[in-house]
Parts: C-alpha cells; sequence; structure tokens
C-alpha cells in the first residue's frame, strides 16, 4: 500500500518523463558533491531526494513486477481460455506489451491454425501412404516370391534340359551304333543270300546229275533184264542139249558135257544178273532217296533266300530309320542347346527381377518406416496445436 502512490505516478509518466524525475533527483541528492549553486542550499534536500529516488525506484520495481505477474496471469487465462489481453487505461506500458503479446497470439494462431491444417494433410497422406505402401510392399514380396520361384523352376528346367540333352547324347550314340551294325548285318545277310544261291545252284546241278544216274541206273536195269531173258534161252539150250545128247546115247556124251557146261555157266550168269539187279535196286533207292533230299534241300534253300530277303528288308528299314533317328537327335539336340540358352538367359533375367524386386520391396519397407515417422509428426503437431 505505501508503494501505490509512486506505482500510480510511474504508470502515468511516460519513459522520458520517467527519466526526468529520475534525473532532478539525483541532481538534487548529488548537489553537496557536485558544487552546484543555482539550487536553494538545504542540509535535508540531499536526503529527501536520495529517499525520493529510492521510493520511487523502488516502487519502478514493484511495478515491473505488477507488469510481469499481470502479464503472466493474463497469458495462463488466454491459455485456458483462448483470449486476448486486456487493455488498461492505467498503464500505457502494459498496453504496449498488451498489444505486443495480442499480435503474437494472432501470429500464433494463425500459425496454429496452419500446423493444425498441415498436421491433418501430413495424417491424411499418411494413412494414404501407408495404404499404398502396404499394397506395394505386399506386391513387392508377392512378387519377389514369384520371381524368386520362377527363378528356382528356371534352374530346375536347366537342369533338366542338361539330363535330356545327355539322353539325346546317349540315343545319338545308339542310333550310330545301331545304324552300323545294320549295316554289317546287311552286309552279311548280302553275303549269305550269295552263299544261299550257290547252294541252290549247286542243289539244282547235283539233281540233274541225281537224274542222269537214274537214267543210267534205268538203262542198266533193261540190259540185265535182256540177260536174263539170254540166261533163260541158253538154260532152255542147254536142256534140249542135254535131251538130244540122252537120245544119241554113246555118240552124244560129249555133247552132254558141253550142254552141262553151259547150263553151269547160264546159272552163273544168271546168279551174276541177280547180283547185279539187287546193286542196281539198291542204287535206285538210294539215287530215289538223294533226289529227295536234294528237293527237301532246295525248298530249305528256297525258304532260307525269302527269309533273308524279309530279314534283309527289315534291315534296311532299322538302317533307314536308325538314320532318321540321328537326324532328328542332331537337330533335337541342337533345338535343346537353343532352349537351353534362352532357358538360361530367362534365368539371369529373373535373378535380376528377383533383385529388382527384392530392391523395391526394401523401398517400401523404408516407405513404411517414413509413413510411420510422419504419423508420430502428425501425433506430435496435434498436442502442440493445442498447447498454443
Amino acid at each position: 500500500m505505501l508503494l501505490t502512490p509512486g506505482i500510480i505516478v510511474l504508470s502515468h509518466l511516460s519513459d522520458s518523463g520517467k527519466l526526468v524525475l529520475f534525473g532532478i533527483l539525483t541532481l538534487c541528492a548529488l548537489t553537496p558533491y557536485v558544487g552546484l549553486n543555482a539550487l536553494p542550499s538545504s542540509t535535508d534536500l540531499p536526503l529527501v531526494s536520495f529517499l525520493l529516488a529510492s521510493y520511487f525506484f523502488i516502487a519502478s520495481q514493484r511495478l515491473s513486477r505488477m507488469r510481469i505477474r499481470s502479464l503472466m496471469e493474463h497469458i495462463t487465462a488466454l491459455k485456458r481460455e483462448e483470449q486476448t489481453l486486456p487493455l488498461t487505461e492505467q498503464d500505457k506500458d502494459f498496453n504496449n506489451i498488451a498489444n505486443l503479446v495480442n499480435g503474437l497470439l494472432r501470429e500464433l494462431d494463425r500459425k496454429e491454425e496452419l500446423l493444425k491444417n498441415c498436421s491433418m494433410e501430413a495424417e491424411y497422406t499418411a494413412k494414404e501412404l501407408q495404404n499404398s505402401s502396404s499394397q506395394v510392399a505386399s506386391g513387392a514380396e508377392q512378387e519377389f516370391q514369384a520371381l524368386d520361384s520362377l527363378a528356382a523352376t528356371s534352374e530346375e528346367m536347366n537342369a533338366t534340359i542338361s539330363n535330356i540333352a545327355g539322353n539325346l547324347d546317349s540315343t545319338s550314340a545308339k542310333a550310330l551304333s545301331t545304324l552300323s551294325e545294320s549295316k554289317q548285318g546287311r552286309e552279311v545277310l548280302l553275303n549269305l543270300t550269295h552263299r544261299l544261291k550257290e547252294v541252290g545252284s549247286m542243289v539244282t546241278h547235283n539233281q540233274e546229275h541225281i537224274d542222269s544216274l537214274t537214267q543210267s541206273a534205268n538203262e542198266i536195269s533193261s540190259f540185265v533184264d535182256r540177260i536174263k531173258d539170254i540166261t533163260s534161252e541158253i538154260n532152255l539150250l542147254a536142256l534140249n542139249a542135254s535131251i538130244e545128247s540122252a537120245r544119241a546115247g554113246e555118240a552124244g556124251r560129249g555133247f552132254a558135257v558141253v550142254a552141262d557146261e553151259v547150263r553151269t555157266l547160264a546159272r552163273n550168269t544168271a546168279s551174276a544178273t541177280l547180283d547185279i539187279s539187287e546193286l542196281v535196286s539198291s542204287m535206285n533207292d538210294r539215287v530215289t532217296l538223294s533226289y529227295k533230299n536234294s528237293q527237301h534241300l532246295d525248298t530249305l534253300t528256297n525258304q532260307a533266300q525269302q527269309t533273308l530277303e524279309h530279314v534283309t528288308s527289315s534291315l534296311s528299314s532299322i538302317e533307314s530309320a536308325a538314320n532318321d533317328t540321328q537326324e532328328e537327335v542332331v537337330m533335337s539336340r541342337a533345338t535343346m542347346e537353343e532352349f537351353r540358352l534362352a532357358n538360361e538367359q530367362m534365368s539371369q533375367r529373373l535373378q535380376h527381377l528377383a533383385s529388382v524386386s527384392e530392391l523395391n520391396s526394401k523401398s517400401s519397407r523404408d516407405t513404411k518406416d517414413m509413413v510411420r515417422y510422419l504419423e508420430w509428426l502428425s501425433s506430435k503437431l496435434k498436442p502442440q496445436g493445442e498447447l498454443v
């Protein structure tokens, strides 16, 4: 209460008035020390001036503290009630400060509104980015897995192609071996066919000789039959001679001896003729058997020749098929090699795409982290806007 008059006086003075007041009081308090004679001399003036200067200084300090306290109270009230500082008619300095603070408050209101809008935009953008980045990350992850699976499948196909190429090489070698063996077999069959033809020709010549031998045997049989007839006639003549010698008695005894000799010769001739006839019959039987065997051999030779011709035709077909197989294997090998190279290039491209997809997935994860940071930042901006 003691300082109230001084506070009132100081609150109504301007800055220049305050300077003049403190200047006069200071001058009066220092009069005995500076030798000023213009002022009326009094022993109490310096003391009074010093006391007044101290009083107004303390009042000024009190006024400053009151202004600061009032300003803080109003600012605290502004935080709660969201209003401006009220002006007063008693304190111009406070009004100046209040005007500055109100200007700052209006600027802060604009900043707050701007921060709220930015926060809302950041939050909306963060949510949109969150959804987009989640979809992109999911798609990138699925794409990476699909590309990785395709790359693995491509590598498996490359291994399968290598196995098929190995099998084709083995098939080509077997086809070449079959082709070579079929050629050798066909040459052997051609040689055997030639030999069978020679055997057939020899059988034909043998049959001709057998026919000639059969004819000679038949002629011998006819000749033996004639000898038999002659022997019968000789026996008849010998018998007649014996009868006639018997009639002649002693005169015909010599003739009887000749007749006996002739009869004996006829018997020997008949016995020889019989032996020859048996030999000729046996020879005919053997010739007939040889002829039958020769005919059977000729039949077998013809059948073997037909079989060989069929086998030769089959071997020719096998040789042609083996040759075609070899050509097709060579073409398939070239095609498989081209496909292997294309698949290898595709595998390399898929691996490159997989690495790019992995980078995209990492970028999507980084984007999600940035989105989380934006969400955190927008959540931090909201409380700041509300506090202001």
